[in-house]
């Protein structure tokens, strides 16, 4: 059970004993007057018993809410920080290979968007980034619905797509990775995909 649930917890407790100790007092002075004004003559033992009783009841009343207490403190909060991530790399980015775009997300996968050069044909379509978002870096794949370098197994409904990762800077204004078509990534300086936060 973690701190802050702890001290919740312990002041639902407090907050139930002081109830209990307010009710018991006024019910009291509410038995106490009612047998005043009405003559009535309960007896010392009857109105220890009724006491009795309303103390009992309390008592499982603040047991009760400690227990449930204790079982949501239990239960496991959403991850935060990668949602966290995924919503930092949200937005537009100007990078080497024109805008890339995420759109706020709930969950660790994402799936973005970019302007892809045009083809031998001059066809440039639906270029996407389908990708996992891990701390500060992203991995995934881009696709294109065409391209000049298609590969023997599909992916995302299409032979053309490759590997590509990025790694966030602290504050997630720029990003740097690379791509690659297929299964590899290359190597070099042509492996290089940067871009700022627009």
């Amino acid at each position: 059970m973690s701190v802050s649930n702890r001290a919740r917890c312990l002041l639902g407790a407090f907050s139930i004993s002081l109830t209990i100790v307010v009710y018991t007092n006024i019910s009291n002075c509410v038995l106490d007057c009612y047998t005043r004004i009405r003559n009535l003559t309960l007896g010392h033992d009857k109105m220890n018993q009724l006491r009795q009783l309303i103390l009992a009841t309390m008592a499982v009343l603040l047991i009760c809410s400690l227990t449930s207490c204790g079982k949501n403190a239990d239960v496991a909060a959403p991850p935060s920080a990668d949602l966290s991530v995924a919503k930092n790399y949200s937005g537009v980015w100007k990078t080497s290979y024109g805008d890339v775009y995420f759109p706020k997300t709930t969950t660790k996968e994402v799936r973005g968007a970019f302007w892809s050069y045009p083809d031998s044909n001059g066809k440039a379509d639906n270029g996407r980034i389908i990708a996992t978002i891990s701390g500060k870096r992203l991995d995934g794949y881009w696709v294109e619905d065409s391209g000049d370098t298609p590969c023997e197994t599909e992916r995302d409904g299409s032979y053309n797509w490759g590997p590509v990762h990025f790694e966030a800077n602290e504050d997630f204004s720029v990003i740097s990775g690379a791509w690659g078509f297929c299964d590899q990534l290359p190597e070099g300086d042509d492996a290089g995909w940067v871009g700022v936060r627009d």
